[in-house]
């Protein structure tokens, strides 16, 4: 009891039945930072874990339905507690809820699958759903920095490429370093040739973006190099470098979406505003520290002054 007790405490959410419900929704996003810790802790893992399976459950808990399982749905319970039992027509309407489920594509994305590496429990899960999405039509997207991100270990001690195994299809978007790209094309079976060009792999600019594209289908594999060619108010729209953000920020706070899209655009065609952030800043005598993840060593100096050209048009 007292081991209920804590967790009908630390977990509320779970302790009683859930009011939340997305049945209508046709577009879900989770943030789930906030509530799913980084520690190694075990208090940590499991909380990631229970708040994860609890999301997870949240979003896509409705999609593996039978309409023949409306059949079974004949009694509910009122606000007082009281059952009372369902007519024909509510069967009905819920055997139809559920072809329109059944039949419609549904995609789970799931970013940052590294923060699942410690949660066997939750990578069970993912393979579950993955071996049977294609019976309910849903398709998983798994997206994280590393392929090994997605290769677990057996209680041996050996590697598991289950997930790779299972994918049809790959997008390899960069590796980093040399170190990664071997590994990728390790784990996936590719060539020395291949290799080479996933170490070209760069972020989108103004010549577009590319990738490495690996297509595991009935007639055999299939790798591509494809590109994309972007107009820069989409680059623009989509930039995470620091420099970006905090300048399509401070535009667009001024002005609507797409007249700040129009002068960033305008200003600087390339779709960024990082050549220019570093040549002001070395005219101040100052050597650019650029980072992809950290805004804090971006110099709010400079873009409010490059802002300030913008909004003064």
């Amino acid at each position: 009891s007292r081991v209920i007790a804590e967790t009908v405490s630390r977990y509320p959410h779970i302790s009683g039945p859930s009011r939340l419900s997305f049945n209508n929704a046709r577009i879900i996003g989770m943030n789930l930072d906030k509530v799913c810790p980084k520690g190694e802790s075990d208090a940590a893992k499991l909380e990631t874990a229970v708040m994860t399976m609890v999301a997870r459950q949240a979003c896509i808990g409705s999609w593996k339905v039978d309409p023949e399982e409306a059949k079974m749905i004949r009694a509910g319970v009122d606000n007082r507690g009281q059952p009372f039992y369902l007519s024909r027509a509510y069967q009905n309407w819920q055997r139809e809820r559920f072809e329109d489920i059944q039949n419609t594509r549904k995609i789970f994305v799931w970013d940052e699958y590294h923060r699942t590496s410690e949660q066997k429990g939750i990578r069970a899960q993912v393979e579950l759903d993955i071996r049977e999405g294609r019976k309910y039509d849903i398709w998983i997207v798994l997206a994280s920095q590393r392929i090994d991100d997605f290769i677990t270990m057996n209680d041996y001690g050996k590697e598991k490429n289950t997930l790779i195994d299972l994918s049809s299809i790959i997008l390899i978007l960069g590796a980093g370093s040399g170190t990664a790209s071997e590994m990728v094309c390790r784990a996936l079976g590719l060539n020395d040739d291949i290799r080479k060009v996933v170490d070209r792999l760069h972020k989108a600019d103004e010549n577009g973006a590319n990738m490495v594209a690996y297509y595991n289908t009935s007639r055999g594999v299939f790798v591509q190099h494809q590109f994309l060619n972007m107009g820069a108010a989409e680059l623009w729209a989509y930039s995470t470098d620091p420099q970006d953000k905090m300048l399509r920020r401070l535009v667009m706070s001024k002005l609507d979406i797409n007249e700040a899209l129009e002068r960033l655009t305008k200003r600087y065609p390339s779709g960024s505003c990082v050549r220019e952030y570093e040549r002001r800043k070395e005219e101040l005598g100052q050597t650019p520290v650029l980072s992809q993840e950290d805004d804090e060593s971006v110099d709010m100096g400079v873009i409010e002054q490059m802002a300030r050209e913008i909004l003064e048009k």
